[in-house]
């Protein structure tokens, strides 16, 4: 699981990976081209990226960004295309808590040291 916070107009080049990834926001709109579609991403949804799609990013307005690694051979239950799904109550609040508890840890840590 990764977090960061995009500023305005951030914009992520054409790439691929090796694992799928779920790819969620919160604030802002997240914009995506992959397979030749383009996806508008608001917060209580989610892009699907498959491994080894190529796709690239952009956001007009800052957002607070989590993405999702999973491993190709766990990913069976997923969509073979790029797609849009629905983030629930219960996820948002368990991704919500990674967050917390993660900036939280990294604070711990350089107090620490």
């Amino acid at each position: 699981m990764n977090f960061d916070a995009f500023l305005s107009n951030t914009e992520t080049r054409v790439h691929c990976h090796p694992w799928g990834q779920v790819q969620l926001i919160s604030g802002g709109i997240l914009e995506m081209e992959a397979q030749d579609t383009r996806f508008l991403a608001p917060p209580h949804l989610a892009i699907w990226v498959p491994a080894g799609v190529m796709h690239c990013s952009y956001n007009r307005k800052p957002l607070e960004y989590c993405s999702l690694n999973i491993a190709h051979e766990f990913t069976d239950g997923f969509p073979d295309k790029t797609s849009l799904i629905k983030v629930t109550p219960i996820v948002s609040s368990i991704i919500e808590t990674f967050v917390t508890v993660t900036s939280t840890w990294q604070n711990l840590k350089k107090i620490s040291v």
